[in-house]
C-alpha cells in the first residue's frame, strides 16, 4: 500500500497536477520520492571553480581561496577522486580512493616545486570529508548532514520531521524540517511534562526546501539552532539548475554562507557528467620520481622507472621496530641470566 501511494504521488506530480497546489505527504513518504531520484544517479564526475573567502560591505564574496576542482564518485562502488589546484599558490594534489585503500599524489608544493609526493593509506583520505574544501556531492550538495551519506537517509532516520508546503517565485515546495541525531551521539537533559527529568540525543536541525519539479532537488538548505531554533548557523542556496539527463537536475551555482553573511564559498560549475559518461579514479600512478611513504607496507621509496622497479631509500619500518623489539629482549634475558648467575655465585662461596 505504501509502494502504491508513493507511485500515486509520483505519478500526480510527474502530470503536473500541483495547480491546486502539492499534495501532503509524511516525511518518510517523502524519503522515498528523494530516493528514486538519488537512485539513478549511479555515478558522477563534476569540474567546477570553488571560491572561499568573506562578504565586503555591498554584500559581494571576496575571495581569499581560489581552487580549480575535479570531483568524482561511483557510488555503487564506492570509488571517490578529488583533484585541486589552488589558483593562488603553487598547490596541485590528487586523492583517490578504491572501496579499501586511500592514495594521495602531489605534484607541486610552494616550498619544494619540484618534488613529487605520493602517499598510500589504508583508509579514506581525510580531504574527502573535510568541508573546508566543500565537495558539491549529488545528494545535499555535499552539506555536512551529520553522517548520512545521502539527504534520504537522513530525513528517514530524523529524530522528527515535519513537512509542509510553500510558494517561493511563484514555484511550489516542499519545505521539510527535520532532526538529525549528532554524529559522536552526545545527549541532552531535559524534563518532560510529567516532571520527570529524561535524557535524549542531541540533534541539529536542518530545513530544506524541495523543488518537486526539479527531481527534489533543494533549492535551499538552512542548519538552526535546536528543534524550531530562531538561530541559523549555515545556509546553502542552489541556482541556474540545468537538466544533465531527462528529469535529472542539477545546479550551476551553489553558494553557503554563515548567518550573519560574512564568510562563505560559491561553486561554480564548469561541466557534469553522469553514470557511463563520468570518470572516476579509484587509484593514482606514481610518476617516475614519486617520494611514496606506504602505510600499509611500512615503508618510503622513490619510483626510479616502471612500477616494478622501485628503488627502496630505507629499511622497512616495520623491520626496524621489530629489530629493535628483539634487541631488547635479548639484552634484558641476557642481563637477567648473568644477574641469575652472580646471585648462585655468591651463594655457593657462603
Amino acid at each position: 500500500m505504501k509502494n502504491v501511494r508513493i507511485c500515486l504521488v509520483a505519478c500526480l506530480l510527474s502530470l503536473g497536477s500541483i495547480a491546486d497546489g502539492l499534495p501532503d505527504i509524511t516525511g518518510k513518504e517523502l524519503a522515498d520520492l528523494i530516493k528514486l531520484q538519488e537512485n539513478r544517479i549511479q555515478s558522477f564526475q563534476i569540474k567546477y571553480r570553488l571560491n572561499s573567502g568573506k562578504y565586503s560591505e555591498k554584500g559581494e564574496l571576496v575571495p581569499g581561496v581560489i581552487i580549480d576542482c575535479e570531483y568524482a564518485r561511483d557510488i555503487s562502488k564506492e570509488h571517490r577522486f578529488f583533484h585541486e589546484k589552488w589558483v593562488k599558490e603553487d598547490l596541485d594534489s590528487k586523492y583517490a580512493y578504491d572501496g579499501k585503500t586511500g592514495t594521495s599524489l602531489t605534484l607541486k608544493m610552494p616550498d619544494e616545486p619540484g618534488r613529487i609526493y605520493g602517499k598510500i593509506m589504508p583508509k579514506v583520505p581525510e580531504q574527502f570529508s573535510d568541508q573546508a574544501l566543500w565537495k558539491p556531492d549529488w545528494s545535499g550538495y555535499g552539506f555536512d548532514l551529520e553522517g548520512y551519506d545521502t539527504l534520504s537517509n537522513a530525513i528517514r532516520n530524523a529524530l522528527k520531521v515535519e513537512v509542509i508546503t510553500e510558494k517561493s517565485n511563484g514555484d511550489e515546495l516542499y519545505k521539510v524540517m527535520f532532526e538529525v541525531a549528532d554524529a559522536k551521539g552526545e545527549k541532552i537533559k531535559f524534563v518532560d511534562k510529567d516532571g520527570a527529568t529524561k535524557w535524549r540525543p542531541f540533534g541539529i536541525t536542518y530545513v530544506a526546501w524541495l523543488s518537486p519539479q526539479m527531481g527534489f532537488q533543494a533549492v535551499k538548505f538552512e542548519a538552526l539552532n535546536g528543534w524550531r531554533g530562531d538561530k541559523t548557523h549555515y545556509v546553502l542556496s542552489a541556482t541556474d539548475f540545468h537538466e544533465i539527463s531527462p528529469g535529472i537536475w542539477f545546479p550551476y551555482r551553489i553558494e553557503r554562507y554563515c548567518s550573519r553573511r560574512t564568510r562563505g564559498s560559491l561553486i561554480e560549475i564548469e561541466s557534469i557528467a553522469i553514470n557511463e559518461k563520468a570518470s572516476v579514479v579509484s587509484r593514482l600512478e606514481f610518476p617516475h620520481g614519486t617520494h611514496v611513504e606506504d602505510e600499509i607496507a611500512g615503508i618510503d621509496y622513490r619510483v626510479t622507472g616502471d612500477l616494478q622497479s622501485e628503488k627502496l631509500d630505507r629499511s622497512p619500518k616495520t623491520f626496524t621496530l621489530y629489530l629493535t623489539i628483539g634487541l631488547l629482549l635479548i639484552s634484558g634475558t641476557s642481563i637477567l641470566i648473568f644477574y641469575k648467575y652472580l646471585r648462585d655465585k655468591q651463594m655457593t662461596q657462603k
